[in-house]
C-alpha cells in the first residue's frame, strides 16, 4: 500500500482525477464544485499541452501524443458538468464552460479528430461563446472570436469531414449573423473567411505578377540565404515560436519572428541585411487602407 501510494504521488493530480473516474459532475451542497477547482483543472490541462508543445518543438516529427489525449479525456469530463446544467450557471461558470469547451476543441483539433472537434466548436457557436466572454460591445471584438469558431468549422466540414453541402450552410448562417445590429462577417465567398476582414483590401483566388515581393525577395535572396545560415549558426533557429507542427509528417518546420509586438527582433543583429530589406518594403511596413 505504501508503494501504491507513493506511485500515486508521482501522478499530477489532475490526472488522477481524470485517469481515476471520479466524475466532475458531482454537486456539492446542491451546486457545482468551486470554480477554482475547474479552473484547475484546465490549468493541468493546458500544462499538458504545453508540454507537448515544447517537445514538439524540440522533436517536429515526435508521434507521442499521450499528453494531448489526456488534455482532452480532462476537458471532455469537465465539459459533461457544466454541459448538463448549462442553463443555471452566472456569468462566470459560463466563461469558464466556454473555456472547457475551448479546451476541448482545439485539442482534439490537434490530434487530428476533425469529428468530435467540431461537436466542440460548434457547441460554443450554439452557446454564442462570443457574447459570454465579450469584455466589450463592440463589432469587432464579436467578429474576431467568432470568425475564429465559424472559420474553423467550415475548413473542417469541407476538407477534413468532407461536407461540402453542410460547410455552405454554415458558411450562409455566418454572413447573416448579426451583432448590435451590424453584420458580423463580411466574408466576400465560402473560399474566403478570415477570422477576420479587412475592409477595403483586395481579393483574389490567385495572385501572380501582382505580387511585386516576390520578385525583390528573389533577387535578394543570395544575402537572405547567407544571414539565415549566420541565424542558425549563432543558435537562433533553436529559439523559434512555431507551434504548427501538427502540419507536418517529416522533416521541420521553423519560424522565426525578426518584427513582432511593433519591434525588431534582436535576431537583427546577426541579419541586419535581411531586417533592414524588409524594413523598407512597403507591401509589408505600410498601413491598413
Amino acid at each position: 500500500q505504501a508503494l501504491s501510494f507513493i506511485a500515486i504521488m508521482r501522478v499530477p493530480w489532475w490526472e488522477i482525477w481524470c485517469t481515476q473516474g471520479v466524475s466532475p459532475d458531482k454537486m456539492v451542497g446542491g451546486k457545482f464544485a468551486t470554480l477554482d477547482y475547474y479552473r484547475k483543472v484546465l490549468q493541468g490541462a493546458n500544462r499538458l499541452k504545453e508540454e507537448h508543445n515544447v517537445e514538439m518543438k524540440a522533436n517536429h516529427t515526435w508521434g507521442e501524443m499521450a499528453k494531448l489525449k489526456r488534455a482532452a479525456k480532462i476537458a471532455k469530463k469537465a465539459d459533461k458538468a457544466f454541459r448538463t446544467n448549462f442553463k443555471t450557471l452566472d456569468q462566470e461558470q459560463a466563461k469558464v464552460f466556454m473555456d472547457i469547451l475551448g479546451l476541448a476543441a482545439s485539442t482534439l483539433d490537434d490530434l487530428n479528430e476533425p469529428h468530435q472537434s467540431f461537436e466542440y466548436y460548434n457547441q460554443m457557436i450554439e452557446y454564442d461563446k462570443c457574447a459570454i466572454v465579450r469584455q466589450t460591445n463592440a463589432t469587432l471584438e464579436y467578429e474576431y472570436c467568432s470568425g475564429g469558431l465559424w472559420s474553423r468549422v467550415i475548413i473542417q466540414l469541407r476538407f477534413q469531414m468532407n461536407q461540402p453541402e453542410k460547410a455552405k450552410e454554415y458558411y450562409d448562417r455566418a454572413v447573416q449573423l448579426k451583432w448590435a445590429g451590424d453584420q458580423v462577417h463580411h466574408w466576400p465567398n465560402e473560399w474566403h473567411i478570415p477570422t477576420l476582414m479587412m475592409p477595403k483590401l483586395r481579393s483574389q483566388p490567385l495572385w501572380t505578377k501582382d505580387l511585386t515581393t516576390s520578385g525583390k525577395m528573389e533577387a535578394a535572396s543570395p544575402f537572405l540565404q547567407e544571414e539565415v545560415k549566420q541565424l542558425i549558426e549563432v543558435g537562433w533557429m533553436q529559439k523559434t515560436t512555431q507551434n504548427d507542427h501538427v502540419l507536418i509528417t517529416k522533416g521541420s518546420w521553423s519560424e522565426l519572428k525578426l518584427w513582432s509586438g511593433k519591434e525588431w527582433s534582436e535576431a537583427c543583429l546577426t541579419a541586419p541585411r535581411t531586417c533592414r530589406f524588409l524594413s523598407e518594403l512597403p507591401e509589408l511596413m505600410g498601413t491598413f487602407p
